[in-house]
């Protein structure tokens, strides 16, 4: 396994993570948002194929996150996953 591949998995298996974690991966997802041009989470989630309840529980920390959305949210917001799920460049 990757290093730093744990956190994606240990999110994948537990409902709640552990908390800063959730909230950094929203900091970053945020912030990817805001770099990619999408104003708000309704537009993002819209931009994305997404319903807006589902990204703005990722985006303010209220939800884990599954390694598919972070792909998804990487792709759409031109980021590097790695840096997305862990901060990592």
């Amino acid at each position: 396994m990757k290093a730093g591949l744990g956190l994606v998995h240990a999110m994948n298996r537990t409902k709640t993570p552990r908390p800063r974690e959730r909230v950094a991966f929203a900091q970053r997802l945020r912030q990817a948002r805001i770099a990619a041009g999408h104003a708000t989470m309704e537009a993002a989630a819209r931009a994305i194929g997404i319903r807006s309840g589902v990204y703005w529980r990722h985006e303010n920390g209220k939800q884990g996150i599954t390694l598919e959305f972070v792909r998804l949210y990487a792709r759409a917001f031109a980021v590097d996953p790695g840096w997305l799920a862990f901060g990592s460049r």
